[in-house]
């Protein structure tokens, strides 16, 4: 099922080329890159291959440390929706 933001964005293609601008330029400063540096150590450690059909769910006690688990996608995005 999708989400009510993945439909409003494929009925407005401006406020989606926009929103993807936005995140191009966020993927490029410090911060994202040590989220992005973070979760693909995660991956390695749990073995998760590319097009494997679970995510790195991290464990967010201590948001330094490198610890989680392998979960469905699905759940691990939909956390928080």
């Amino acid at each position: 099922m999708a989400s009510d933001s993945k439909k409003y964005y494929d009925a407005n293609p401006d406020a989606k080329a926009k929103k993807n601008a936005y995140q191009k330029k966020y993927n490029k400063n410090r911060k994202a890159k040590l989220l992005i540096a973070r979760a693909q150590r995660l991956r390695r450690k749990l073995g998760l291959k590319v097009g494997d059909k679970r995510d790195a769910s991290h464990d967010n006690k201590d948001p330094k440390s490198n610890s989680g688990r392998a979960q469905l996608r699905s759940k691990n995005r939909n956390r928080y929706a």
